[in-house]
């Protein structure tokens, strides 16, 4: 992907490659070190297409799965990139499927809980579940990534609040079978 930055369709099927790759764990761990997260968020960054970003989220979502790397994707950009492609995409279910995927991963780290929250993924995160309200996964990504961003952290648990997080997640109880485990994020949330 280095050699071809210019070409927007090697960057297209790059990021699927990678996406590919990324789905057996045993390639990740190489995948990081080579400098995925740095060729996927310059591909992110330099061409809009919801393809691109489908594939690219994909990757980032699977790469971002094992603790050690969630580090290194911080440190690459990788929830700039994130919260861009949710901004530009936000119609598009499949790449908020992949967004939310990805800051969920990412908001298992201390870390990366303010940077989420600075950098705009809260709100992001309750427009996706708003938009996308027959998602199922989207709605438990931003759930999760909700529980996360709040554990242990109030300036957090206020913003989700403020941005209307508290009255996502009951419409999410209404709508999916899934009540327990929200329900129990819901009070988790409230737990003040």
């Amino acid at each position: 992907m280095a050699l071809h930055r210019d070409n927007e369709r090697v960057q297209v099927l790059g990021c699927g490659c990678l996406w590919a790759f990324s789905e057996y764990a045993e390639l990740t761990e190489k995948m990081v070190h080579s400098g995925a997260f740095t060729s996927i968020v310059y591909a992110m960054q330099s061409y809009k297409s919801s393809d691109l970003h489908h594939q690219a989220c994909g990757a980032l979502r699977n790469l971002c799965i094992k603790p050690a790397h969630k580090y290194l994707a911080c440190d690459a950009g990788v929830t700039d990139a994130v919260c861009d492609s949710m901004r530009l995409h936000i119609e598009n279910e499949r790449n908020q499927v992949y967004c939310t995927g990805t800051l969920m991963c990412l908001s298992f780290v201390e870390e990366h809980k303010d940077d989420i929250s600075q950098r705009g993924g809260i709100q992001l995160m309750v427009e996706a579940m708003h938009r996308h309200s027959q998602a199922p996964l989207i709605q438990l990504h931003a759930c999760v990534t909700f529980k996360n961003l709040s554990n242990g952290n109030m300036h957090n648990k206020v913003l989700i609040a403020k941005r209307g997080g508290l009255e996502t997640i009951i419409d999410s109880i209404k709508i999916f079978p899934l009540r327990k485990i929200i329900s129990v994020l819901l009070w988790q949330l409230c737990e003040v």
